[in-house]
């Protein structure tokens, strides 16, 4: 498993404390014993994966049953797994500076006049603030007739080590053969 920005070493020395092991819970202490950096708890039912701590919060809904053993599987792809990130948890920010540069470049290889204007109407709208989203870019982009609207987003810097510290943890269940317990006949 590749991360675009791995921050998976951070957790090398982390200790994992299982707080509850059921067939309809797991929730997990992970922290690096003597301090509080990069410590989380994740809590993890039948339809979702709920991340808090030193690190932020996230929560990942990926469906009614499909808990754990839809993480350990789909861990692998970021794009699939920020899918199921509620909008409230927010995953991306403005690039401002990916977004100027690209303006840059678009100005610098423009020969048209009239359009390198408003490439520059953009540009300064970005150097005052104006534009502060990709919804904002968008609508300018838009409203100047052109197709195809760059997306000026990353994935935060928080979001990589939430990303880092699951799959973290789903390798150490892999490596410590972590089994979710069996429902016993008496329950329901």
């Amino acid at each position: 498993m590749s991360l675009e920005f791995d921050y998976r070493k951070d957790f090398k020395d982390h200790k994992v404390t299982v707080i509850a092991n059921t067939p309809e819970i797991q929730a997990f202490n992970c922290s690096k014993p003597e301090t509080n950096v990069f410590a989380f708890r994740i809590v993890i039912t039948d339809n979702c994966i709920a991340m808090n701590g030193d690190i932020g919060e996230i929560m990942i809904c990926p469906g009614y049953g499909r808990g754990i053993r839809w993480l350990r599987g789909s861990i692998e792809s970021i794009g699939y797994v920020l899918e199921k990130v509620p909008y409230n948890f927010r995953t991306k920010e403005w690039n401002e500076k990916a977004a100027s540069e690209k303006m840059q470049r678009m100005i610098d290889y423009e020969d048209d006049e009239k359009r390198d204007t408003e490439y520059q109407v953009i540009k300064g709208a970005i150097g005052f603030g104006t534009i502060y989203s990709q919804e904002g870019f968008s609508t300018e982009w838009n409203e100047r007739g052109y197709d195809d609207t760059p997306d000026m987003e990353t994935i935060t810097c928080r979001t990589w080590i939430q990303l880092s510290a699951i799959t973290w943890l789903t390798e150490w269940m892999d490596a410590t053969n972590f089994k979710v317990a069996k429902r016993r006949w008496w329950t329901f």
